[in-house]
């Protein structure tokens, strides 16, 4: 399947095709990378595109729209014209990608009735700024809208199609293709740091908690390290479904496949496990963690999951078990302790922390709001049961939390849906009953009393 098109202007210049093959794909992730190159202060190279596709295991090149410069076509007058291509040479030659839509084939859980869909998410959003303004953009979306509406994975339909948007451009997806944002909550923990009221400052290294190993009740040890694909695969993804697949909304499934191929690649240098000694089975996981470094002073946790059984069993609670994690990930992780050493200042926007301390230095951790519930109850827990295997708990540490000042919520908007097929018939399932078209994604939660979670590790 190939899609090409003009727009619809008998003199323009421009033409929308998908990319057919790696040739393509390369000077696709070339000009994504130039495009970015003036936007973030560490701009992507063309291998980080590269990557993004042929690591992912439902890539499809049809899938890449492009828009292309056709000079020949051109409404610019002839002296007008070559004085373009002599100032810019990469962008007004015959034949040059200008714009770039992608579509990422994903499966989403719907809840906790174990249903899942397929979706279209829409990613590598990128034009040439000397091209902007003519509407390209929108008509890559447009297309793309167009072929997920009638694409089928495994005989399936795409049922959504989402995206992820800046604030800025929320209201732009809104009007011009009807899709809607869905709430995911985080909140902003700010880390102990005995230097923050002093701008400019360097960060203590009494600040990077030491490891700390525990010794369970039956004697036995615990042990972190980095995670080891395909050896962990089987073991993670049986923990990620119960732990957040049944239980989110948006949920990404991570199949055998998308754990190998994809994620080992894009987190597996980041991905720290905590394992204990098991009679029938070595390395059995208790937990994982990834933090990512999101500003200056920001770090996220990019992946979390934890197998509350095993937990139960070893008699560890979850707060113990996140906070070990942490610790370690903040003096081994080569990306977080780097960021925890460096000199950050920043100026806060809540009325709350500032009226604390307006001109401090904040070193902040964003946790989805779920999971930091979650660690408050079991943190509770362990502390009032004297039969804890640790006093290590979420809020008594005292060593990562300052507890000075409250943690805020803050709540993300930026995903956004589109129903695909809510207009048409509905489609019969496996046994050949009728389904009912799909509800919006933020009705879904409201009906299920769940909550919306796309793993920032999943994220296009």
């Amino acid at each position: 399947m190939t899609h090409q098109d003009t727009i619809p202007n008998i003199a323009s210049p421009y033409t929308l095709h998908s990319l057919q093959d790696d040739q393509d794909i390369l000077k696709w992730s070339e000009f994504c990378a130039s495009c970015f190159r003036d936007k973030k202060p560490v701009p992507p190279p063309s291998s980080y595109f590269l990557r993004h596709f042929f690591n992912d295991p439902w890539r499809d090149a049809n899938l890449v729209f492009v828009m292309q410069y056709r000079a020949i076509h051109s409404t610019s007058s002839g002296d007008k014209l070559r004085q373009l291509q002599r100032d810019h040479p990469q962008n007004y030659n015959d034949n040059v990608i200008v714009a770039s839509t992608r579509i990422f084939l994903r499966e989403i859980s719907l809840g906790h009735s174990g249903k899942t869909c397929w979706v279209g998410g829409i990613g590598e959003v990128c034009t040439d700024p000397s091209h902007r303004r003519q509407g390209l953009a929108k008509r890559l979306l447009h297309r793309a809208i167009e072929v997920m509406r009638e694409y089928k994975h495994d005989e399936r339909k795409l049922q959504y199609s989402l995206l992820h948007a800046s604030p800025a451009l929320m209201k732009v997806y809104e009007t011009s293709a009807n899709y809607r944002g869905v709430a995911t909550h985080w909140n902003i923990l700010t880390l102990q740091n005995n230097n923050r009221r002093h701008k400019h400052s360097h960060i203590d290294d009494n600040i990077v908690p030491q490891r700390r190993d525990l010794t369970l009740s039956n004697k036995k040890q615990l042990s972190i390290r980095l995670a080891s694909f395909p050896k962990d695969t089987v073991q993670l993804q049986r923990i990620h479904k119960e732990y957040s697949q049944d239980r989110f909304v948006g949920c990404i499934i991570r199949t055998r496949d998308y754990w190998n191929e994809y994620l080992s690649k894009e987190i597996g240098d980041s991905m720290f496990v905590l394992c204990s000694d098991d009679d029938q089975q070595d390395d059995k996981i208790l937990s994982w963690m990834s933090i990512k470094v999101r500003s200056d002073t920001r770090i996220q946790l990019r992946d979390f999951g934890c197998c509350k059984n095993s937990c139960r069993t070893e008699n560890i609670s979850m707060a113990t078990v996140f906070s070990m994690l942490f610790h370690h990930i903040l003096a081994t992780d080569k990306n977080v302790s780097c960021w925890m050493s460096s000199d950050t200042t920043t100026s806060t926007t809540s009325t709350t922390t500032a009226a604390a301390a307006s001109t401090s230095t904040f070193l902040e951790l964003a946790i989805p709001s779920p999971i930091y519930q979650e660690l408050l109850e079991s943190s509770t827990a362990s502390s009032s049961s004297s039969s804890s295997s640790s006093s290590l708990t979420l809020d008594s540490t005292g060593s990562w939390l300052d507890q000075s000042i409250p943690v805020r919520e803050e709540c993300d908007l930026g995903w956004m849906y589109k129903n695909l097929q809510g207009s048409l018939e509905p489609e019969r399932d496996h046994d050949g009953l009728l389904q009912p078209p799909p509800l919006p994604m933020e009705d879904i939660g409201n009906t299920q009393h769940l909550t919306h979670l796309i793993w920032p590790a999943d994220s296009f």
